[in-house]
């Protein structure tokens, strides 16, 4: 009875010429070849349509993380994958321009549209040129990190495509194409996150000019100012998500960043937004596109163009989320209400308004001393 672990196969001696294989007798198919030259390598054996086959996994590998790789070949070849022929058609394609889109494609399903869209454009716009010539066997640490230095003015762009290269390195280890990742432990830039908060004037601008316009883009920019709610989750948003009467909107699990149902209650002035969009809606969804028969999938060309009739600058659609939070905290709201409202699953993640708060409790705090000062 063999059982492949570490300690067996430091122990394997060299046949006197050619190779031998040791079979696992618990992993049907797994077994650990070594030749006359004391050269280690996992091996997998599997019969597809008839024809049997002798996969080589890989060596200079723990005996734990072969058996990973074995289980998961066991289950290709059980969905009528044939791992040799996989490889062989990645082997075919070895330059880095096309198997990073073979990459792409593979983890597709596992990615959000919107990401899966910007690490398209990221790999097109600032990965591609730089690698576009070359091969997979002459990729570098030294040349991936000479990459990276290109984007020190750009430290959000470097970043995203060194995780991406990093996570298209470790899909290439998993299909035995490399056996390193050449992104590991190559340090990224540390970003300066912006935090703008608008400010009351910025705030009475937007509004001033909602008032004056009544278009469906108008609405959404109302109800994202007035419920702290993402756009993404908005602009997807059903009528069906909505009691009007109750005054709740029961976000689902499907739209929300964190991927679970948010209640929210409605204030009156969202629900007074809402009972006007619904007197011109004729659909499911809230903010409807005839033109592609689904929801509008953004309001960016509307937003610049109120920012460029108001003459404000360097302000996102997304900071009208962090002013809803701004205000609960200023009104005197804890940390834990405001995250419940604005969808945060973790209280940590509210925890960047906490300066808010504490500007609160200092003002508080100073009214003890300016009415003690009274007595004197």
């Amino acid at each position: 009875m063999i059982k492949i672990n570490d300690s067996f196969v430091s122990k394997l001696k060299p046949p006197l010429s050619g190779n031998f294989i040791h079979w696992d007798t618990q992993y049907k198919g797994f077994g650990i070849r070594i030749t006359a030259s004391s050269y280690k390598s996992f091996v997998f054996k599997y019969i597809l349509n008839g024809k049997k086959r002798v996969y080589t996994i890989g060596s200079n590998m723990a005996t734990t993380f072969a058996k990973e790789r074995y289980k998961k070949l066991m289950l290709d070849v059980l969905n009528g994958i044939d791992p040799a022929k996989e490889k062989q058609n990645i082997i075919n394609s070895p330059y880095l321009k096309d198997l990073i889109f073979t990459y792409l494609e593979d983890i597709k399903s596992h990615l959000k549209i919107k990401t899966y869209n910007e690490y398209k454009r990221w790999i097109e716009y600032d990965i591609l040129p730089y690698f576009k010539k070359t091969k997979l066997i002459d990729i570098t640490k030294n040349q991936i990190q000479s990459f990276h230095l290109l984007f020190v003015e750009k430290k959000h762009t470097g970043n995203r495509c060194l995780g991406i290269l990093s996570s298209f390195f470790n899909w290439c280890i998993d299909k035995d194409l490399l056996n390193i990742n050449f992104a590991k432990g190559i340090k990224k830039y540390k970003e300066n996150f912006r935090d703008k908060m608008l400010n009351e004037i910025e705030v009475k601008s937007i509004l001033n000019h909602l008032k004056q316009c009544n278009s469906i883009n108008s609405y959404a920019i109302y109800l994202l100012l007035l419920t702290g709610a993402r756009k993404g989750e908005l602009l997807q948003a059903k009528w069906s998500e909505f009691d009007l009467e109750k005054g709740y909107w029961n976000k689902p699990a499907t739209n929300t960043k964190q991927k679970k149902v948010h209640y929210i209650p409605l204030n009156s002035s969202a629900l007074e937004v809402l009972n006007r969009l619904k007197e011109i809606s004729n659909s499911i969804y809230l903010f409807y596109n005839p033109s592609t028969k689904t929801h509008i999938k953004d309001i960016k060309r509307y937003w610049n163009n109120l920012l460029k009739e108001t003459d404000l600058q360097d302000i996102r659609i997304h900071d009208l989320r962090h002013y809803f939070a701004s205000m609960l905290i200023n009104s005197g709201e804890d940390l834990y209400t405001v995250g419940k409202l604005i969808g945060h699953s973790n209280i940590q993640t509210t925890t960047r308004y906490a300066h808010l708060q504490n500007h609160r409790l200092e003002r508080a705090s100073e009214k003890v001393s300016n009415y003690l000062e009274g007595f004197n």
